[in-house]
């Protein structure tokens, strides 16, 4: 199968968070491929707190959601954070009525995650910031 290039993910750091800014489709293929989005943005062993910034989303299917999910189950069987900046008003609904929002955090600015991830109160549940 080829590599798929319907979407992108670029890497930083802000102090010790692993910031994940994840652009394109987010889809069946992008989770399906040997190199696919799992593997791809799997964090280094050592990082325990990751925001995956969904704003540069063009779409996402459930293949996309069960992907960040698993990373969530990833990060905290080490302990650990996954959070998601999110502002489109429809995904926001889709992690409320899957479910999700409950395990991973939602946040609606890059700002708002890093806040939440250097506070330990803030970790579970969606949030307005």
């Amino acid at each position: 199968m080829a590599e798929d290039r319907s979407y992108e993910i670029r890497r930083w750091t802000h102090g010790a968070v692993l910031v994940l800014e994840i652009h394109g489709e987010l889809d069946i293929l992008a989770a399906s491929t040997p190199a696919g989005l799992l593997n791809r943005a799997e964090p280094p062993p050592g990082a325990t707190r990751v925001i995956a910034d969904l704003r540069r989303l063009a779409f996402i299917d459930c293949a996309g959601f069960g992907v960040l999910d698993r990373l969530g189950g990833l990060l905290r069987e080490r302990g650990g954070d996954f959070l998601l900046v999110v502002t489109d008003p429809f995904v926001r609904r889709l992690l409320c009525l899957t479910g999700l929002s409950r395990t991973l955090p939602v946040h609606s600015s890059v700002r708002a995650a890093l806040a939440a991830a250097a506070s330990p109160a803030d970790r579970r549940g969606l949030r307005a910031g």
